[in-house]
């Protein structure tokens, strides 16, 4: 099962993106679109997986919640995880209608360090592996209660 929560852009006042002045613009809240096909692309390339024969079946979920997430955090087969912190900065994007530049503040995942814990690698790690991946798990429980459908 892949469940995927990414920030509400309809909701105001996001912690990121933002405009460095502190405004709240809707126009700087551009990460909709963004997200709809990061998610749409996820689904397909995990129904791909099904249908080629790689794994026996596909669960894809995504919702929505009224906050900017701080970290990523992949949970795998229940037992490894796969967590980073984004890293927020401040850039500039174009907006429309005239791609005025406006300086923003906002968390760029792609360059994100992925620390691994394995729950079933021998050695000191374990512990903690299973602590990751169990605190990862309550920490999702409450956040659906707060979450909608994409």
């Amino acid at each position: 099962m892949a469940r995927l929560m990414l920030p509400d852009c309809d909701f105001p006042h996001l912690a990121i993106p933002r405009p460095v002045d502190g405004t709240d613009d809707p126009q700087v809240r551009r990460l909709k679109g963004i997200l709809q096909s990061h998610a749409t692309m996820l689904r397909e390339a995990l129904f791909e997986l099904r249908y080629q024969g790689f794994v026996p079946e596909v669960d894809v979920e995504v919702r929505l919640v009224p906050f900017a997430p701080q970290m990523k955090l992949y949970i795998l087969n229940r037992r490894l995880a796969l967590q980073g912190f984004y890293v927020t900065e401040e850039g500039t994007i174009p907006l429309p209608p005239d791609r005025e530049e406006v300086a923003i503040y906002d968390a760029y995942g792609t360059g994100a360090t992925l620390v691994l814990s394995d729950s079933e690698r021998p050695g000191a790690e374990r512990p903690a592996a299973r602590s990751a991946a169990a605190t990862a798990t309550h920490w999702k429980s409450p956040i659906a209660k707060m979450e909608a459908p994409l």
